[in-house]
Formats: structure tokens, C-alpha cells, sequence
């Protein structure tokens, strides 16, 4: 994908694109961001929003940005999307200790006995937590009625107080963001 500049009118119709040499526009940004009609309706709306964008496994961002006319009106939104960069060395290091732990983690819970099952979660929410640098990890089962959530297991970083017990019977009305997103 080459830099690619594409321009939609205020009725959200793509009025032109263009790439650095000019050729496969639209599509290369389309196949790249299923939702570009949602961030060309925010930008209309007045907001500039940057959104990620993945091509041939590379990461990059597209901006979209409201085209005011001199009264301050928008008038059109034009969309920049940079070249996908190739990850850093050090984005690699990390993507490879994810995966590592990853492996690790499910070999733990691929070979472990049924009494050793509460003793893996404990091992691996602490290398989950020691890896990502939190303070705290844990799970939550959600009672049968969905209404509420139980703290099941906890990892705490050295000095941290365990919080296992308040979070018992937690409704998930308290949380409803994030309670949407675990179901």
C-alpha cells in the first residue's frame, strides 16, 4: 500500500483518491478498513479520528479529517493513510514473548490433572500479570442469570492487598461497559 489520499463529499460518496503513483486507491483502503463509512460519518460529523489499519500483516493508521469551508462548515472529509511501517525490533521481542507465554500457558493447561487445575490459573494469572506489569489479574465466572460475577481467582503484585473478596456477587450493571465486552 502506498500513501494514499482519498477525499469523500458531505453526502459520503468517495469524490477521488489518489496513491503516490496513482493507482489502486479506493480498494487498497477499503480491503484494509472494513469500516471506513463509519469514520467518514464521524469526521462529518465535525472530528477527526485515527483508526488503525493492517495490510499484508503490516500495521499502520489512516486519518480521517473534516474539510471546513471559511464559515466553518464541513465540506468534505479527506482520509491520509500512511504506508504500514514494519515492526520494530523491539515490537518482534515482545510479539515473541507474547507467544511464548502464550505457549507456555496452554501446555500448562493441555498436561495439568483436574485437582491441579486451580493451581494453573493461579500460576498463569501471575505470569500473565508479570508480563503485562499490572498490579492485579483475575477471573471472574458470571452466575447463571448473567446479573452478576464472582471473583473466581486473583494475582496480586507484591504489596498489593488482594481485593478477591469484595468482588463477590459483583452485579455487572456496576460495570456495564466492561461487562458487555466479557460476554
Amino acid at each position: 500500500m502506498k500513501t494514499l489520499l482519498a477525499v469523500w463529499g458531505v453526502d459520503g460518496t468517495l469524490v477521488g483518491a489518489a496513491t503516490e503513483d496513482d493507482a489502486g486507491t479506493a480498494p487498497d483502503l477499503a480491503a484494509s478498513l472494513p469500516d471506513v463509512a463509519v469514520h467518514v460519518a464521524r469526521a462529518l460529523s465535525g472530528r477527526s479520528v485515527t483508526v488503525p489499519i493492517e495490510h499484508d500483516g503490516l500495521r499502520g493508521e489512516c486519518t480521517f479529517r473534516p474539510i471546513r469551508d471559511v464559515a466553518g462548515n464541513v465540506v468534505a472529509v479527506a482520509a491520509h493513510a500512511a504506508p504500514p511501517k514494519e515492526p520494530s525490533h523491539e515490537e518482534l521481542r515482545e510479539r515473541l514473548a507474547f507467544e511464548e507465554l502464550i505457549t507456555e500457558l496452554s501446555t500448562r493447561f493441555v498436561t495439568a490433572r483436574a485437582d491441579d487445575i486451580d493451581a494453573a490459573l493461579n500460576e498463569s494469572l501471575a505470569a500473565i500479570g508479570e508480563f503485562a506489569g499490572v498490579d492485579r489479574a483475575y477471573i471472574f465466572r458470571f452466575t447463571a442469570d448473567r446479573r452478576a460475577m464472582d471473583n473466581t481467582h486473583e494475582w496480586c503484585a507484591d504489596g498489593i492487598e488482594p481485593q478477591i473478596d469484595m468482588f463477590q456477587g459483583f452485579p455487572t450493571e456496576a460495570l456495564p461497559w466492561w461487562t458487555e465486552r466479557l460476554k
